[in-house]
């Protein structure tokens, strides 16, 4: 399972050097001086137990870098397909954010609308806009 960890800028290296130890790392698909993006084997709860992590994110679908409605249009028909590796939560509120080279975006209506109908009909779960509580999708 792939996913995308997150850490103190300019600690790539001792990062990736924990990590190895910490976790069954398959392959390190990319990564800078504060990200790395990792497919690994085992328990992924022990990811979130990683005290030096500042975020880590279970990657459920990817589509290649492009016109950013396109690629929601290609996350949407993988959600309704059930195309995604993994069951979602089922019966939780959700939201979704997205961020693009490190900085918070705001999603094209229509796609991003189409996206939270397809995540609630998939997981029964309740649209919750402001956070606070239940499961977050990002778009990275």
């Amino acid at each position: 399972m792939w996913f995308s960890l997150h850490f103190p800028a300019g600690l790539g290296d001792l990062a990736l050097d924990a990590l190895r130890q910490d976790l069954r790392l398959r392959r390190v698909i990319h990564r800078d001086d504060s990200s790395v993006l990792v497919d690994m084997s085992g328990d992924p709860a022990k990811v979130g137990a990683l005290p030096y992590l500042r975020n880590a994110y279970l990657v459920l679908a990817r589509t290649r870098r492009r016109d950013l409605s396109q690629s929601l249009d290609e996350l949407t028909a993988a959600v309704r397909s059930g195309d995604l590796g993994i069951s979602l939560p089922s019966r939780r509120p959700f939201r979704v954010m997205a961020s693009v080279d490190g900085q918070l975006i705001s999603l094209p209506p229509t796609s991003r609308s189409e996206l939270e109908s397809a995540l609630q009909t998939r997981t029964r779960g309740q649209l919750n806009k402001r956070g606070g509580h239940g499961e977050e999708y990002w778009i990275l």
